[in-house]
């Protein structure tokens, strides 16, 4: 079902959008 792909596809961009935060937050410390 597309559903389940919409679902999916948003928890992979979640998660690439949680770690460029991150690392953009690296970047900031340094």
């Amino acid at each position: 079902p597309i559903r389940g792909l919409v679902n999916s596809l948003a928890g992979v961009l979640r998660s690439v959008l949680y770690a460029l935060n991150a690392i953009k937050e690296q970047k900031e410390k340094q």
